[in-house]
């Protein structure tokens, strides 16, 4: 199994990353370094090219560069994928999303209302499906939207397709779920054994308990949700213009009937 990074540059977890897959002896490759950062897209388009001269059937896994660890085996991750009889895995987001997630995941993502939410920073398959399925979601999504995991959210007519399946257990890909204060400690009776790969994709700093899996140095990446938070409103901010909109009038007309 070989896995694919994307990353113009380092921050956050991206040191640690790699000592956990060189603890491993897994091989790695990093895609668009030194690159200019051209959105999220960029990162589906980057795989799209690498996949163009593997093996059909080579099994690639694909990481957030800036928020995964590697705290699994790699040998078990290759067989429950393939028991799965997916030719794709997709990561899903957190299941105990409530009412307000799951809106902001449909407004920013095009997430259906009601259905397990599909993060794009964590996902595998087979070479040769996966770029098909790459390359169709690149052409469809062409000039509508540069946000991979909108784009991967509002084509899922594409996973039958593609035999794509979302790990909605959590077998393989596990994200933390998303805190405001603090991070989701390491619970070996609920998180699989066979989790291969983690992920804190809404910045927050990864728990010292999830630490020993890591098998490596873990960076302290203090900083890690205040870089994560700047991005959020010029990333996601026009998806809920209509919103601050009535949340400014509604300020306003408190204050005037105040007066």
């Amino acid at each position: 199994m070989k896995v694919l990074l994307v990353a113009t540059h380092e921050e956050r977890y991206f040191s640690t990353l790699i000592r956990s897959l060189q603890a491993r002896k897994i091989h790695y490759f990093v895609l668009g370094k030194n690159e200019k950062w051209d959105g999220y897209m960029m990162k589906l388009k980057l795989i799209f090219e690498w996949l163009e001269n593997q093996n059909p059937r080579e099994i690639v896994m694909y990481l957030d560069a800036f928020d995964s660890l590697v705290v699994g085996n790699v040998l078990e991750a290759e067989e429950v994928f393939k028991s799965t009889g997916h030719d794709i895995l997709l990561s899903s987001g957190e299941p105990q999303m409530g009412t307000l997630g799951k809106y902001v995941a449909w407004k920013v993502f095009g997430t259906p209302f009601g259905e397990r939410h599909i993060s794009a920073g964590m996902f595998m398959g087979y070479a040769g499906p996966l770029r098909k399925y790459l390359k169709e979601l690149i052409n469809i999504c062409k000039g509508k939207t540069n946000d991979d995991e909108r784009c991967i959210n509002s084509n899922r007519q594409l996973l039958q397709k593609y035999k794509a399946g979302i790990d909605l257990d959590d077998r393989i890909f596990h994200n933390l779920n998303s805190v405001l204060i603090g991070t989701e400690k390491y619970d070996p009776k609920t998180v699989q054994k066979t989790a291969f790969a983690i992920s804190a994709p809404g910045g927050q700093v990864i728990h010292e308990s999830w630490h020993p899996l890591v098998k490596a140095k873990v960076d302290k990446c203090t900083s890690c949700r205040l870089l994560r938070r700047v991005r959020i409103i010029p990333d996601y901010g026009m998806y809920f213009i209509p919103e601050i909109i009535a949340i400014v009038f509604l300020i306003f007309c408190i204050r005037w009937y105040a007066v």
